[in-house]
Order: C-alpha cells, then sequence, then structure tokens
C-alpha cells in the first residue's frame, strides 16, 4: 500500500494531531525547580491537560459516526478500557484515596497518570497514518538529539541548573540516571531506525547519527546499565525482524547468535558468565526483593491490590527478613520496579491482566505488520516497534516514569492503529472529506465544547497540585532559614498546604514538622495525630507519634504504638529495641526479655543485637 495512500487515511486535522506531539514532547522535557518534586508532578500537570483535550476529541469523533464505527473498534479497544475500569475499582479500595489518584509521593503513578496514557492509546490509534506516525519519529529523533546534548552538558558539568543530586550528573529532565539512560536509548533506537527509510533529507540523517552517538556517550558516562540493555534488546529485535521478513538466508545466523547473546546478557545480569563485570550492578539484586514482595502483596491482595500506587505503603510489611539485614532496617522502596507486578500488586488481578493483554495486543499487531508491509511503511512500523520493545525491556526492571511511558504508550497506540490501516480497513475511516465549510466549523465548535468540559476540571486539578508543590518547596526553604520572622508566614502556608483538597499526604506531615521546628508542638500533633487516622498504616506517623508519646512520659501510648508498627514492619530490629526499652521503663520485664529474643532470632549479628544485649538486661 502506498504511503501517499495511507496518509490520506487520518481521523483528525494535523493541527489536533500536533497537539498531542506538542504535550508528549512537553511531557518528556518539562521540569519546575520550584516543585517540591520538579519531575513527576511537572510531568503529571502537561499530560493531564493534554489528555483532557484530545478526550473531547475521541468523543467527538465517535458521536459524529456510524454506531458500527465503536462497535468495530470495541473489539479493540474493549481492553484498555477494561483497563481502566478496573482502574478505577481498584481505587474506591485504595486506602488513601489521594495517592491513588494521584500517584505516590516522587512518583506520580495514580489513576490519573494512566487514564492520561489510555486517552492517549486510544486517541493515537483512531488519528494514526504512516503519515502522521512519521511525525511521531521525527519527534522522537529530535528530542532525542536536545536531550542527548543536554546530557553532555550536565557530564561536563555545564547544566543550567544547580541540582541537589544524589546520583550520577546525568540526568537530563527526568531526574535520575537510570531513567535519563532508558528514555536515550529508546528515542536513540527510533534515531537508529528512522536513517533507513528512504527520502530522508541529509540534514535530517546528520541530526539522527549525532544524536545517537551523543546518546550512546550519555548512556555510557551515565554508569547506568539501563540504557545498554534497551540498546542491545532493540537492536537485537530489529534485526531479527528485519532479515526475517526481507533476508530470510540470514535467518539461520542472526537468531541463532541473538538467542546466545541475550542469554550471555541475562546471565551477566544475575553475576554470572564472561559479561558479568559490564552488567551486574548490585541494584539488579535488589530488584529481586521489591519483586518478590510484589509477588506476596499479589497472594495476599489478588483482587484490588494493596491500592494504586500504594507499594510503599506495605513493602515493610512483605519484605523479606534478608533486606533489612544488608541494607538498614529504615531503608524501603515505593515502586516493585516492574511495571508489570508494580500493576498486578498495587492495582489486582484485573487491572494486571489486562495490561499484560494490551502489551500482547500490540506486540502481536506489531510484528505482523512488519511481516506484511514491505518499503518505507515497514521501516516507519519497524521504528515505532524496535522503540516499543525498548520501552518495555526496560519496565521489566524499572519505574513506570511518565516522561518515558508516556512515549511507550503514543507507540503502542499507534502500532496498533497502524496495523488496522495495513489491513485495509478503511471500511468506517473517521472523517470523511466535506466540501461544506458550515458543517466542518459545527465540527469543530462541538469538539471544542467537550474538550473544554474536560480541559476546566483538569485545569482545576493541576492548579491545585501546582500550588501544593511550589507551597511546599517555599516553606521547606523558609523553614531551612531557621529565622523566627518566618514563623507566621510558615504557619500560614502550612495551612494552605493543609487545606489543598489534592495535597500529596507527605507534604501535609513536612508541613507538620516544620511546625515542630518552630515550637508550635500542639498544632503540629493535631495535624499528625489527624493523617494518621486517615493513613492508619503509615509507619513515619506512627513513629513520629512514638517518639512524642516517649518524650510526654506516656509510655503506654508509646508501647501500644510501638507493637502497631511491628505489625506493619516485622523485620525491623530498631523498633524491637525501641519497644522492649519501654517495657523495660514500665516494669514489664517479661516482655522485654520476649522481645529482647526476638531481635536475636533473625538479627543476631547486627549492631542492634549488641544494643539490645546491654540495653535489655
Amino acid at each position: 500500500m502506498a504511503a501517499k495512500n495511507l496518509n490520506n487515511i487520518t481521523v483528525v486535522k494535523p493541527s489536533s494531531f500536533n497537539f498531542l506531539l506538542t504535550g508528549i514532547v512537553l511531557t518528556t522535557i518539562y521540569f519546575n525547580t520550584e516543585f517540591t518534586d520538579p519531575f513527576n508532578s511537572a510531568k503529571l500537570i502537561i499530560i493531564m491537560v493534554t489528555a483532557s483535550w484530545l478526550l473531547g476529541h475521541i468523543i467527538n469523533f465517535y458521536l459524529k459516526n456510524d454506531n458500527r464505527v465503536f462497535v468495530k473498534d470495541l473489539q479493540i479497544l474493549g481492553i484498555p478500557l477494561a483497563f481502566m475500569v478496573f482502574m478505577a475499582v481498584s481505587l474506591i479500595y485504595t486506602d488513601v484515596f489521594i495517592v491513588g489518584l494521584m500517584g505516590d509521593t516522587q512518583r506520580r503513578n495514580g489513576f490519573l497518570s494512566y487514564l492520561a496514557f489510555i486517552i492517549i492509546f486510544i486517541y493515537t490509534y483512531r488519528a494514526i497514518s504512516f503519515g502522521y506516525a512519521l511525525k511521531i519519529l521525527n519527534a522522537a529523533v529530535l528530542l532525542g538529539f536536545i536531550l542527548s546534548a543536554y546530557g553532555v552538558m550536565q557530564i561536563m558539568g555545564r547544566d543550567f541548573v544547580s541540582w541537589n543530586n544524589p546520583y550520577n550528573a546525568m540526568i537530563v529532565t527526568l531526574g535520575n540516571p537510570n531513567f535519563a539512560s532508558s528514555l536515550l536509548a529508546i528515542l536513540a533506537l527510533v534515531s537508529i531506525s528512522t536513517i533507513f527509510i528512504k527520502d530522508r533529507s541529509f540534514f535530517y540523517k546528520i541530526i539522527a547519527i549525532v544524536g545517537v552517538a551523543m546518546s550512546f556517550f550519555c548512556i555510557i558516562e551515565s554508569q547506568s546499565r539501563q540504557g545498554l540493555l534497551v540498546l542491545f534488546f532493540g537492536i537485537t529485535i530489529y534485526l531479527n525482524l528485519f532479515v526475517f521478513t526481507n533476508k530470510k538466508k540470514f535467518v539461520y545466523v542472526i537468531t541463532p547468535l541473538s538467542v546466545i547473546f541475550s542469554l550471555l546478557v541475562f546471565l551477566g545480569m544475575l553475576q554470572k558468565g564472561p559479561l558479568t563485570s559490564y552488567l551486574y550492578k548490585d541494584s539488579v539484586s535488589v530488584r529481586g526483593f521489591y519483586w518478590r514482595a510484589a509477588l506476596e502483596m499479589i497472594r495476599d491482595f489478588p483482587l484490588t491490590g494493596v491500592g494504586l500506587d500504594s507499594y510503599g505503603s506495605y513493602f515493610k510489611q512483605f519484605r523479606s527478613v534478608e533486606y533489612p539485614l544488608r541494607y538498614g532496617f529504615e531503608i524501603t522502596s515505593s515502586n516493585a520496579h516492574n511495571t508489570v507486578l508494580q500493576l498486578f500488586s498495587t492495582a489486582g488481578i484485573f487491572v494486571g491482566s489486562s495490561y499484560v493483554a494490551i502489551l500482547l495486543l500490540v506486540a502481536v499487531a506489531g510484528v505482523r505488520t512488519v511481516v506484511k508491509t514491505t518499503g518505507n511503511e515497514q521501516r516507519i512500523i519497524l521504528g515505532l516497534l524496535v522503540a516499543w520493545f525498548g520501552f518495555q525491556s526496560q519496565s521489566l526492571i524499572s519505574i513506570d516514569n511518565i516522561g518515558i511511558a508516556v512515549w511507550g504508550w503514543i507507540i503502542g497506540g499507534a502500532i496498533l492503529g497502524l496495523s488496522r490501516i495495513e489491513t485495509k480497513d478503511t471500511s468506517y475511516v473517521a472523517i470523511k472529506n466535506k466540501s461544506n465549510f458550515k458543517k466542518t466549523a459545527d465540527i469543530n465548535v462541538f469538539q471544542t465544547l467537550i474538550s473544554s468540559s474536560f480541559l476546566i476540571p483538569a485545569l482545576i486539578l493541576s492548579l491545585n497540585c501546582y500550588r501544593f508543590e511550589t507551597d511546599s518547596y517555599l516553606l521547606k526553604s523558609l523553614n531551612n532559614a531557621q529565622s523566627k520572622e518566618y514563623v507566621d508566614e510558615i504557619i500560614s502556608i502550612n495551612t494552605k498546604i493543609v487545606s489543598n483538597p489534592i495535597s500529596d499526604p507527605y507534604y501535609k506531615f513536612q508541613a507538620a514538622l516544620a511546625l515542630v521546628d518552630n515550637q508550635l508542638l500542639p498544632e503540629a500533633y493535631s495535624q499528625i495525630n489527624k493523617l494518621s487516622e486517615s493513613d492508619p498504616r503509615n509507619l513515619e506517623y506512627l513513629r513520629w507519634r512514638s517518639l512524642y508519646a516517649f518524650e510526654m512520659n506516656n509510655y503506654v501510648d508509646a508501647i501500644q504504638i510501638r507493637n502497631q508498627i511491628a505489625l506493619l514492619d516485622p523485620w525491623n530490629a530498631q523498633n524491637y529495641l525501641e519497644l522492649g526499652i519501654l517495657y523495660k521503663k514500665t516494669g514489664n520485664i517479661e516482655k522485654m526479655e520476649e522481645i529482647k529474643k526476638k531481635i536475636l532470632s533473625f538479627a543476631s549479628l547486627d549492631y542492634t543485637a549488641e544494643q539490645a544485649r546491654i540495653e535489655l538486661m
């Protein structure tokens, strides 16, 4: 099917699709240094606004066309729609609704982010053509060039932002070298693939090649293995699909070599084989603890999960005893570092299964389309597919970072949509050419009204998100100044954060601690008590309350709270030590000895055990 014919198969005007691409690019590159979380919350705001406007386009399309269009599309789109319905149910069962809605602190992988992803996925599926797909690839190539150039600046110490960054300097616009290297690798895969598309200008190819070179440099300098793995698996998939469809005589060479090298890479990640020194990092091993904890959550909460983006609230309860002994009793994790396990464990089996179904749907559609197409069409779909597989490969060991994930969803929707076009399913093309200007204008007004009805609440949410981020950042700055002249302002900002209907609960807790620092203990105590009542599992609230009770010589309450912590964090020897000391102070020697034995039973080689032998006697 000729590209020029396929380019006519569109359901939206170029301006609408350009809006999508602009939103995707802004989601990736935007950050705000006046936010407490300058990366994730900033990206959530952009993606919510983008998706809310596009939702009006989707609804307008189905309302203006024959019902058979929707019925036929539902055979494919029923899966992502089911994904969101099941996620909405899981949201209802999430202990802390705001966390489920907005996402956890420093993550923002809640209901709203996935709703935006699904809207982008469906819109792209309906809007895509090979011409628009080429626009996605072009945007990815240009973005890869810009971000890799920024990465080089960071490596050279020329960043225009002075980040308080405990990681490698190469974080681009994502805040973490692992995320940065993964994204640069995904965009580099697009650049490598599109170089082989015919009729690309010399300038375009130079941009792509230079971008790939800078990306590779950044990935190496980031000391992150994720980017290298994404590149390896993406290139491997590209070679195998290309030779299978175009050079079948090389299949018997490329495929066996791919299997062998893939096995060596996998073994290297597990600290085995000749590639161990290149691929193994302790952070790979620690993921095993995250995954096993997720599996325990799935076993105990199979239907609804532990709550959307609430992995961190349950991790210490389900982590194995070896984890705290190796990494520390207070060290935790807020994510399973595997998107599939994260969704199964936090949102339940129905959400997890429907997500896997989406992945299978896209993968099968993509491979079939590559096999059935030729020429530029094949190269376009192949470029999208290898980038999508690259994204999925990093999702196996990483977090669903919004700035990266948005590319996985738009590319997934494009692959699925192109498979529909490729099979010549054009019997219900969305918007037929119309010569009557008035009717076209009516459609545009109608769509604008629908989009605006969704955009307004999205803007309200975004504004409140902006406020609690900037208020929290300002409060922290004022509190760090340790000046009495700022006390009234700190109280005022604290009130704003607490009264904001969608404020991050952790920010409210930090705002209360600022009151403590300014000798406003009764107010802080009242605020933290309310937070603890709304989230009785939160270990930070409980720990603070236990310390407060101890300082007030209220040992009975302190003991009760420490026992509650023990239920939620059963392998925390430090908490048991504090509990044993409390029993000693109240004269309950029998309980003290019981606690001492508990500590020695699993942490006998830890420093805490030595403390227990001294303190609990």
